[in-house]
C-alpha cells in the first residue's frame, strides 16, 4: 500500500515524467505520513472482500470472485456508495488470454491514479499477464477479477466478434454493479467526479454516435436497459450499429435517462484520427480522457516505458520517461510517481524496475 505523501516536490531532487506520470526522485529524505483516509478505505474494502472470499486469491495474488456474487455486492454497499449515484469502482472487461501492453499499463494506472477507485474490477475468463500486469500489481492494490465467460449470444443469436462480446458484457457489469467503465486503451487526464452525479453518462464520438469506451452508470440505470433491449435487432454484419448509432439514437429517444459529453472531451483525437496521437502533436489539456485506438490501430508499433521517451507526438506527451536509470545507483530511497497533481511515494525499487 502507499503509505507516503507529500504536497510538493523539492528543488533538491529530480523529476522523471511520464507525462501524466511523472516520478520524482527526491534527494533528502520525506518524513513518513500516516495513511490518507482514501488509502484506509481501500485497504479496509480489499480486507472485508477478502474475508468475505475466504482469501480466494489466484495465481496472480489477486482477489477472485464470479460475476454477481453476494460477497462482493456486500461489500461495494458498505464501501465503495458515498454521496454520489454512481458507486466509485472501475470496471475492465478482459476476454482474452495476453500480456498486458504498455499502453493498457498506462490506461489502468491512470483510472486508479486520477478516479481513485474503491476497488478495480477485472471481468473476464482469464487475467492479463506478462511484466507490466506484474510491474502493475505492484503499485495498484485494490484488483479483483470478477470471473465470467464471454456471452455466446444475446437474445438467440450468436456473437462472433469478441469485441461484440464485449460490448454486452460491459453493459450487464454496469447493470449489476454499476460505477465507471472503461476500454484498457483509454487513458483517463483528470478526475470523473463531477460526472457521478448523473444516472448515467455517455460521450460523443463522432456526430452519429455515442462511444462506449467510457459509461458511467448508476447501478441498474433504465437507459442501460433500454440500450441492452436494443440487442434484439442484433446484426453480427454490423459493427458498430448498437454499440455506438444505436445508443446515440436512444439518447435522442430517453434524453431525461442520459448525460452526454461532447466529443471534444474524450473522443478526440477520433477513430480516424489517430495520426494525432502517433505521429503528431494534439493539445489534450480539454480532454479528461484519451482513446488511444491501440486495439485496433495495428500498423503502429507498440511503445515501452524505455522507448517512449524519444517520441515528439502526442503518445510522447501523455507517457514520458527521462534520466531515471541515473538514479539508480546514487542510494536514494525515496521515489514519487506524481499523475496530475496527486503526488505519491513508492519504493524506488519498484520505480525503477520499470525501467529495468
Amino acid at each position: 500500500m502507499i503509505r507516503r505523501e507529500i504536497l510538493k516536490a523539492g528543488r533538491t531532487g529530480m523529476v522523471v515524467s511520464i507525462g501524466l506520470v511523472c516520478i520524482y526522485v527526491a534527494a533528502r529524505s520525506i518524513p513518513l505520513l500516516a495513511p490518507s483516509p482514501l488509502e484506509r478505505n481501500v485497504e479496509d474494502c480489499k480486507h472485508r472482500l477478502s474475508l468475505a472470499l475466504g482469501g480466494s486469491l489466484n495465481t496472480s495474488s489477486v482477489l477472485e470472485t464470479p460475476f454477481n456474487s453476494r460477497p462482493l455486492h456486500l461489500v461495494i454497499d458498505q464501501c465503495c456508495q458515498d454521496q454520489f449515484l454512481v458507486p466509485n469502482i472501475v470496471h475492465f472487461v478482459w476476454f482474452q488470454l495476453e500480456r498486458l501492453s504498455f499502453y493498457h499499463f498506462l490506461s489502468i494506472l491512470s483510472a486508479h491514479m486520477f478516479l481513485k477507485p474503491c476497488l478495480i474490477l477485472i471481468h473476464g475468463d482469464v487475467l492479463p499477464a506478462g511484466e507490466y500486469w506484474g510491474k502493475l500489481l505492484d503499485i495498484v492494490t485494490n484488483v479483483v477479477h470478477v470471473r465470467s465467460d464471454p456471452p455466446s449470444q444475446v437474445f438467440g443469436k450468436n456473437l462472433s466478434w469478441i469485441q461484440h462480446k464485449s460490448d454486452i458484457h460491459r453493459i450487464e457489469v454496469m447493470k449489476e454493479y454499476g460505477g465507471i467503465y472503461l476500454d484498457t486503451d483509454l487513458i483517463v487526464l483528470q478526475s470523473f467526479e463531477f460526472l457521478r452525479n448523473y444516472t448515467y453518462t455517455m460521450g460523443m464520438e463522432d456526430d452519429v454516435g455515442l462511444g462506449n469506451g467510457i459509461i458511467l452508470a448508476q447501478k441498474n440505470a433504465t437507459f442501460l436497459h433500454h440500450w441492452y433491449q436494443s440487442y434484439k435487432t442484433y446484426d453480427p454484419g454490423e459493427w458498430a450499429a448498437h454499440s455506438v448509432v444505436e445508443s446515440f439514437q436512444l439518447s435522442k429517444q430517453f434524453p431525461d435517462l442520459i448525460h452526454v459529453m461532447n466529443k471534444t472531451s474524450i473522443y478526440t483525437p477520433s477513430y480516424w484520427q489517430t495520426d494525432l496521437i502517433y505521429k503528431d502533436n494534439y493539445d489534450w489539456s480539454g480532454n479528461i480522457a484519451l482513446h488511444l485506438y491501440s486495439v485496433h490501430k495495428q500498423p503502429f508499433k507498440e511503445e515501452t516505458i524505455e522507448t517512449i521517451k524519444y517520441l515528439n507526438t502526442t503518445l510522447g506527451s501523455l507517457a514520458r520517461v527521462d534520466g531515471a536509470e541515473d538514479e539508480r545507483n546514487s542510494g536514494l530511497s525515496n521515489c514519487q510517481l506524481q499523475v496530475g497533481s496527486g503526488l505519491k511515494i513508492l519504493d524506488c525499487d519498484t520505480i525503477h524496475s520499470l525501467l529495468a
